[in-house]
Protein backbone atom coordinates (compact mmCIF):
# COMPACT_ATOMS: atom_id res chain seq x y z
CA UNK A 1 0.00 0.00 0.00
CA UNK A 2 1.40 3.24 -0.78
CA UNK A 3 1.70 6.15 1.78
CA UNK A 4 -0.21 8.86 1.83
CA UNK A 5 2.69 11.09 2.25
CA UNK A 6 3.87 10.08 -0.76
CA UNK A 7 1.39 12.88 -2.60
CA UNK A 8 2.77 16.27 -1.67
CA UNK A 9 0.09 19.00 -1.36
CA UNK A 10 1.15 22.38 -2.24
CA UNK A 11 4.97 21.62 -2.32
CA UNK A 12 4.57 19.71 1.36
CA UNK A 13 7.85 18.42 1.93
CA UNK A 14 9.92 17.51 5.38
CA UNK A 15 10.98 20.97 5.95
CA UNK A 16 7.54 22.42 4.81
CA UNK A 17 4.18 20.88 6.49
CA UNK A 18 2.36 23.60 5.08
CA UNK A 19 3.15 23.32 1.76
CA UNK A 20 2.35 27.06 -0.51
CA UNK A 21 0.75 28.08 2.92
CA UNK A 22 3.95 28.15 4.95
CA UNK A 23 3.89 32.44 5.25
CA UNK A 24 0.62 31.23 6.88
CA UNK A 25 1.70 28.46 8.60
CA UNK A 26 0.40 26.86 11.67
CA UNK A 27 -2.62 29.49 13.70
CA UNK A 28 -0.75 32.75 12.38
CA UNK A 29 -2.90 31.76 9.55
CA UNK A 30 -6.01 32.42 11.35
CA UNK A 31 -4.64 35.44 12.91
CA UNK A 32 -4.04 36.73 9.45
CA UNK A 33 -7.34 36.00 8.55
CA UNK A 34 -9.23 37.26 11.30
CA UNK A 35 -7.57 40.35 10.74
CA UNK A 36 -8.64 40.63 6.85
CA UNK A 37 -12.09 39.35 7.44
CA UNK A 38 -12.44 42.16 9.92
CA UNK A 39 -11.79 45.09 7.42
CA UNK A 40 -14.86 43.04 5.59
CA UNK A 41 -17.82 44.54 5.48
CA UNK A 42 -20.45 42.75 3.74
CA UNK A 43 -24.63 43.13 4.05
CA UNK A 44 -26.43 40.52 5.78
CA UNK A 45 -27.46 38.94 2.72
CA UNK A 46 -24.37 39.22 1.22
CA UNK A 47 -22.88 37.19 3.89
CA UNK A 48 -25.22 34.35 4.16
CA UNK A 49 -24.72 33.86 0.41
CA UNK A 50 -20.37 33.73 1.08
CA UNK A 51 -20.64 32.28 4.18
CA UNK A 52 -23.03 29.20 4.45
CA UNK A 53 -21.67 27.90 1.18
CA UNK A 54 -18.34 27.84 2.87
CA UNK A 55 -19.89 26.46 5.90
CA UNK A 56 -21.44 23.74 4.10
CA UNK A 57 -18.67 22.59 1.65
CA UNK A 58 -16.35 22.82 4.59
CA UNK A 59 -18.20 20.59 6.77
CA UNK A 60 -19.03 18.09 3.20
CA UNK A 61 -15.17 17.80 2.63
CA UNK A 62 -14.29 16.85 6.23
CA UNK A 63 -17.25 14.54 6.21
CA UNK A 64 -16.83 13.00 2.65
CA UNK A 65 -12.93 12.90 3.51
CA UNK A 66 -12.65 11.32 6.71
CA UNK A 67 -15.11 8.55 5.12
CA UNK A 68 -13.13 8.27 2.46
CA UNK A 69 -9.88 8.24 4.09
CA UNK A 70 -11.33 5.70 6.87
CA UNK A 71 -11.82 3.24 4.30
CA UNK A 72 -8.64 3.99 2.55
CA UNK A 73 -6.53 0.43 3.19
CA UNK A 74 -3.38 1.27 4.75
CA UNK A 75 -4.99 3.68 7.13
CA UNK A 76 -3.20 5.54 9.68
CA UNK A 77 -4.34 7.92 12.35
CA UNK A 78 -1.85 10.51 10.55
CA UNK A 79 -4.64 10.54 7.74
CA UNK A 80 -7.15 10.41 9.70
CA UNK A 81 -6.61 14.10 10.64
CA UNK A 82 -5.97 15.22 7.33
CA UNK A 83 -9.53 16.54 6.69
CA UNK A 84 -10.26 18.13 10.69
CA UNK A 85 -6.39 19.12 11.07
CA UNK A 86 -6.72 23.28 11.45
CA UNK A 87 -4.44 24.34 9.50
CA UNK A 88 -6.83 22.10 6.10
CA UNK A 89 -8.40 24.20 3.78
CA UNK A 90 -12.49 22.79 4.82
CA UNK A 91 -11.04 24.10 8.53
CA UNK A 92 -10.12 27.55 7.67
CA UNK A 93 -12.79 27.75 5.26
CA UNK A 94 -15.68 26.91 8.02
CA UNK A 95 -13.75 29.34 10.43
CA UNK A 96 -13.55 32.04 7.68
CA UNK A 97 -17.60 31.59 7.39
CA UNK A 98 -18.11 31.06 10.95
CA UNK A 99 -15.83 34.61 11.84
CA UNK A 100 -18.34 36.17 8.78
CA UNK A 101 -21.61 35.04 10.46
CA UNK A 102 -20.55 36.12 14.06
CA UNK A 103 -19.38 39.84 12.64
CA UNK A 104 -23.32 40.33 11.84
CA UNK A 105 -24.15 39.93 15.32
CA UNK A 106 -24.43 44.09 15.76
CA UNK A 107 -26.37 43.86 19.14
CA UNK A 108 -25.87 40.85 21.93
CA UNK A 109 -29.17 40.58 23.74
CA UNK A 110 -27.88 41.33 27.83
CA UNK A 111 -29.06 37.81 28.88
CA UNK A 112 -25.76 36.54 26.40
CA UNK A 113 -23.38 38.43 27.83
CA UNK A 114 -22.26 36.81 31.07
CA UNK A 115 -21.82 32.90 28.75
CA UNK A 116 -20.09 35.06 26.22
CA UNK A 117 -17.70 36.77 29.13
CA UNK A 118 -17.43 33.01 30.87
CA UNK A 119 -16.63 31.48 27.59
CA UNK A 120 -13.41 34.27 26.51
CA UNK A 121 -11.92 33.77 29.77
CA UNK A 122 -11.95 30.43 29.65
CA UNK A 123 -11.07 29.97 25.77
CA UNK A 124 -7.32 29.10 26.25
CA UNK A 125 -8.41 26.72 28.89
CA UNK A 126 -11.17 25.03 26.40
CA UNK A 127 -8.85 25.15 23.67
CA UNK A 128 -6.17 23.16 25.82
CA UNK A 129 -8.17 20.50 26.76
CA UNK A 130 -11.13 20.23 23.65
CA UNK A 131 -9.26 17.20 21.96
CA UNK A 132 -9.59 15.15 24.85
CA UNK A 133 -13.22 15.58 25.40
CA UNK A 134 -14.13 15.73 21.54
CA UNK A 135 -12.08 12.72 20.67
CA UNK A 136 -13.23 10.82 23.89
CA UNK A 137 -17.25 11.75 22.44
CA UNK A 138 -16.66 10.81 19.57
CA UNK A 139 -15.56 7.26 20.44
CA UNK A 140 -17.92 7.00 23.15
CA UNK A 141 -21.20 7.38 20.93
CA UNK A 142 -19.73 6.15 17.73
CA UNK A 143 -21.67 3.36 17.47
CA UNK A 144 -24.93 5.08 18.41
CA UNK A 145 -25.06 8.00 15.68
CA UNK A 146 -24.24 8.35 12.09
CA UNK A 147 -21.15 10.09 11.66
CA UNK A 148 -23.25 13.29 9.85
CA UNK A 149 -25.28 13.13 13.19
CA UNK A 150 -21.71 12.22 15.87
CA UNK A 151 -18.71 14.83 14.22
CA UNK A 152 -21.09 17.97 15.16
CA UNK A 153 -22.23 16.28 18.24
CA UNK A 154 -18.79 15.18 19.26
CA UNK A 155 -17.43 19.09 18.68
CA UNK A 156 -20.50 20.69 20.61
CA UNK A 157 -20.54 18.38 23.89
CA UNK A 158 -16.27 18.60 23.65
CA UNK A 159 -16.92 21.97 23.78
CA UNK A 160 -19.35 22.08 26.75
CA UNK A 161 -17.58 19.10 28.77
CA UNK A 162 -13.88 22.09 28.07
CA UNK A 163 -16.29 25.02 29.43
CA UNK A 164 -17.58 23.11 32.51
CA UNK A 165 -14.53 21.61 33.09
CA UNK A 166 -12.86 24.70 33.33
CA UNK A 167 -15.26 26.57 35.47
CA UNK A 168 -15.13 23.66 38.33
CA UNK A 169 -11.49 23.95 38.01
CA UNK A 170 -11.60 28.02 38.45
CA UNK A 171 -13.47 26.78 41.73
CA UNK A 172 -10.44 25.41 43.64
CA UNK A 173 -8.47 28.45 44.85
CA UNK A 174 -5.34 27.25 44.03
CA UNK A 175 -5.71 26.48 40.84
CA UNK A 176 -7.94 29.56 39.73
CA UNK A 177 -5.13 32.22 38.83
CA UNK A 178 -3.17 29.25 36.94
CA UNK A 179 -6.76 28.54 34.79
CA UNK A 180 -7.94 32.23 34.64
Amino acid sequence: ATSFDAFPILGVCDWNTYGGLHMFSGFIGYLVLGHVLKTVSLSFKRTLCIALPFLVAGYLVVYYGTHWIWNTPGFTWKMAEYFWWYCSLPVAMMSAAVFLLFKQIRKTPAWTLVPLQSFGRHGFGIFCMHYVFVTGTYFLFQAKFPSAVLVPFSALSGLLISWGMMILLRQIPLLRKWVG
